[in-house]
């Protein structure tokens, strides 16, 4: 009994009783004093004999429209990604008539199985799951469910087979792709591929968030997608390019005037360049792959990232596998050397001399 905090989220939840009935509920805030009143004023209600369950069928006249009314406002000042607006709108267009207590385990593993019909990849359809399982959580935060109920959404598994995409560049493909983009998108591809930063990052960059004394970019929580801070320095290539720009007088500028047609003029130098499948976020790919290739440890690719969680980072560990592999190669050509020098014996005439010797005993 008392207040207490689910897991996934920071809202303070009450557990009290009534008649010889337990009732959980959301508070409705992240403030523990707040919450407490509440929790008090509920107590002091019941002792008084005031208070009054509230009508289950009154959560049934909630539609999935009306959690999503809530939901944009909540999710636009903690996610900065255009992705994520859609896919609520996108949700929206499919569940926005359903009543949130018909939203069940079959409603929604009925939905994972449309998409797959329509040739979705898993990893797509696991994302929209995970937002509606999300957006369900929030609706219990809001009272606007039952924490029974949401238990049961929580059931739905999702698909297996989900597959990474990591698509990256080598040299030689960066320097095609380079020369074939039009002048006004070069400085942003140039710049995506040594900050490793976002286009939604770099699009926004102002000139306030570059200190060009120490060679860093400051960005503030409020320009990623995880709103936390990141400090980001410029190799020289990065910093010449903002060197070569005009800084105007005002700050607050942004750096990068290109909002429009930057999807197509990217497309269209990867065709021109003969490059497949490649989106500009695999620009992003790219650094980090070049920098595990180069043995940069994983822990400091995760933070010029920004990642939450090395978990995400882990994607590249294996391209540092593959090029250590190849390292220790270099020491096969060094030991051939002394080999023929004498150093060393031949361990192939050693190996076969020995098959002859089990061969006679056999």
């Amino acid at each position: 009994m008392g207040l207490y905090r689910r897991k996934d989220s920071s809202i303070w939840w009450m557990s009290f009783c009534h008649g010889n009935k337990q009732y959980k509920r959301s508070t409705g805030t992240e403030d523990k004093k707040t919450a407490e009143k509440i929790y008090n004023t509920i107590k002091a209600k019941i002792i008084l004999g005031r208070w009054i369950p509230e009508n289950e069928q009154e959560r049934k006249d909630y539609l999935f429209n009306d959690l999503v009314e809530k939901y944009l406002p909540f999710s636009l000042g903690r996610h900065k990604s255009e992705a994520r607006q859609y896919s609520i709108k996108k949700l929206n267009r499919i569940f926005g008539k359903f009543k949130l207590d018909n939203i069940t385990i079959e409603v929604v593993e009925k939905f994972q199985s449309a998409l797959l019909s329509e040739g979705l990849q898993a990893g797509g359809i696991n994302r929209q799951v995970s937002l509606l399982k999300a957006m369900m959580a929030k609706a219990c935060d809001w009272n606007m469910i039952s924490e029974s109920h949401l238990k049961e959404i929580r059931k739905v598994k999702p698909l297996k087979g989900e597959k990474t995409r990591l698509r990256y560049l080598s040299v030689e493909e960066c320097g095609r792709l380079i020369s074939e983009c039009p002048e006004r998108l070069r400085p942003v591809v140039i710049f995506a591929l040594n900050t490793g930063m976002r286009r939604g990052e770099i699009l926004n960059l102002r000139w306030k968030d570059v200190d060009m004394k120490n060679k860093i970019i400051l960005l503030p929580n409020i320009s990623t997608k995880t709103m936390q801070k990141r400090e980001i320095p410029l190799n020289e290539t990065a910093y010449r390019l903002l060197a070569s720009m005009v800084r105007p007088l005002n700050d607050d500028e942004k750096i990068f005037k290109l909002q429009v047609r930057i999807r197509e003029d990217f497309e269209r130098a990867c065709k021109k360049a003969n490059i497949h499948d490649f989106r500009f976020h695999d620009l992003r790919h790219t650094f980090a792959s070049h920098l595990v290739m180069s043995g940069v440890d994983i822990q400091t690719v995760s933070k010029l990232l920004g990642h939450t969680t090395l978990t995400m980072t882990l994607r590249y560990a294996h391209l540092s596998h593959s090029h250590l592999a190849q390292g220790i190669k270099v020491l096969d050509k060094i030991f051939a050397e002394e080999n023929n020098r004498g150093t060393y014996p031949d361990f192939r005439t050693v190996n076969q001399q020995n098959l002859t010797n089990y061969r006679k005993i056999l």
